[in-house]
Parts: structure tokens; sequence; C-alpha cells
């Protein structure tokens, strides 16, 4: 599985929500998929502003399973309190949204950073930038009523707060000082506009939780209203 895309949108519930957490902590950090699929982040502090890249153990992001990658491929920098990436002569190149660099390149949030076989998303430090989730790179949030999005913030609400998945359709009226029958015409509506019909039927919940974090349609920010 070395080469299998990180893909925001291919997050686990419990995966987006070690994202959202490691953003409250407010550093730089990077996450990628390991050689066996597994979700990883390597928070990227000021303790150690140089951190080589590469497919020998001694390399502090080491990627082994990738043969793709060179043995000291690239080298990922902080300077000047930004973090820039720089190819180290590789022989198969590193690419930052899908272009080659040729020299030191200053990442931003978001930036999705090619090396071999291995894709990173580089999450930024700052504040207002890591309140949120990445959005999904092939994914729009749909346009939905001020009652359905009430409702759809307090579907969200356990996987923003405590990383326990969906909200039943009891909590959410409760919350809301309406009936569950009125809960469940908006969350027909909702899987309708965010397209999860061909989504088993057990899984549409959480998967509508997943693709309204991942779009940006509900954020942490929504956790203090």
């Amino acid at each position: 599985m070395a080469d299998a895309a990180l893909g925001p949108h291919r997050r686990t519930p419990s995966e987006l929500q070690a994202v959202l957490q490691t953003q409250r902590d407010g550093a730089a950090f990077l996450e990628y998929r390991d050689g066996e699929g597994g979700h990883r982040i390597v928070v990227l502090d000021a303790a150690a502003e140089r951190l080589s890249v590469g497919r020998l153990d001694a390399c502090e992001i080491a990627l082994p399973w990738d043969d793709e990658v060179s043995r000291g491929h690239a080298l990922l920098e902080r300077v000047g309190g930004a973090w820039t990436v720089e190819d180290r002569g590789s022989s198969n190149g590193t690419s930052v949204n899908a272009s080659r660099i040729n020299g030191p390149t200053v990442l931003r949030d978001g930036d999705v950073i090619r090396i071999g076989r291995t894709t990173f998303v580089f999450h930024g430090a700052g504040e207002d930038e890591l309140r949120r989730t990445t959005p999904a790179i092939d994914r729009v949030a749909p346009a939905i009523t001020d009652s359905q999005r009430k409702v759809l913030v307090e579907l969200c609400r356990p996987a923003l707060g405590t990383g326990g998945g969906a909200a039943s359709n009891r909590e959410i009226a409760a919350a809301l000082f309406v009936s569950v029958e009125t809960v469940k015409t908006h969350m027909r509506a909702l899987f309708d506009a965010f397209a999860v019909g061909d989504v088993p039927q057990y899984h549409k919940r959480t998967e509508l939780v997943r693709r309204a974090l991942e779009t940006g349609l509900v954020t942490v920010h929504d956790l203090e209203r």
C-alpha cells in the first residue's frame, strides 16, 4: 500500500479527529500514510528545524518501504518562521502540488508534497489556518439551508469535540428544540445534498460527517457558537 494516496477525502473519522487535535496544538505538521497504509502525523516544531526525508532509517522521516525514494531524498527546513522543502538530488525528484521543484520551496497550508510514491499534506501553524480541516481536493460544499446546516453542525459535534462519530436524531432534536421527525426530514435532504445515496445505510451518517468536515462546511469554529 506504499502508493496509496493520502487524499484528505480518504481520512477515517478517527484520523480526521487526530488531525483536528494536532491543529489545536498550534504547530505546523505533516500527515502521510506509511507502507502499511497507516495514518501518520509528524509535528514540525521549533526544536527540530531541519528534517531529512529518505529511504535510510537514519532520516528523521524514513520511508524504507518506498523504492522510488532515494536514500537522502529531500530536506525540510524552517527558514525565517516558514517551512521549506528542497530536493537533495534524488533520482525521481520532489513535487509540490504536482509541480517538480528545483530549489527550496516555501510550504503553505494545504500544500501536497510528493516524494517517491508517498504523498504528504502540509499543515501550516497559523491560528486562523489551523482551526479548520483541509478541504477535500475533489469535493465542493453543496448549498444547504440554514436549518439544514444547524442539523449538520449538531450531527458533527461529537466528531469535532470528542471524536465520537455522529450524533443521533434524538440528540440533534434535543439540542435544537425540534421534533425527531423534523430532524429526519433535514437528514434526508442532507443525504441528497452530499450525494451519499449509494453509501450503505449503516454508514451514511458517519460518511455525511466526514464530507461535511472535509468540505469545510462545518469546522471547529462551530463548537464556539
